[in-house]
């Protein structure tokens, strides 16, 4: 599903960010509601999803279903911390890293 794609995630309903997989590789860009962006890889250790962001660390997810949609939930040393994302687009759109432009 999410290989070569950008998925969207949001956290009360409201945009958070977005992550982009690239194909064949672990490799994952974050880019946040600002426009940064991290680098990183990720792996699935069952049954989390890790993220190994240079320079940020690691975060670990777990992810479950509710009706139509995706819940991410954030687990530090195996226990959930409460922090609930929605990942609520699958889509083609590229990333374009950096700052938003202001007028």
């Amino acid at each position: 599903m999410a290989e070569g794609r950008t998925l969207t995630y949001t956290i009360g309903g409201e945009f958070w960010a977005l992550e982009r997989y690239l194909p064949g590789t672990d490799r994952v860009t974050l880019q946040f509601y600002d426009g940064s962006c991290l680098e990183g890889r990720w792996e699935y250790v069952e049954p989390l999803y890790c993220f190994h962001w240079e320079g940020e660390g690691t975060s670990c997810f777990r992810h479950a279903r509710l009706g139509p949609d995706i819940l991410v939930l954030e687990t530090r040393d195996g226990v959930e911390t409460g922090a609930l994302q929605t990942m609520s687009a699958v889509t083609d759109t590229p990333l374009s890293c950096g700052p938003e432009a202001i007028s």
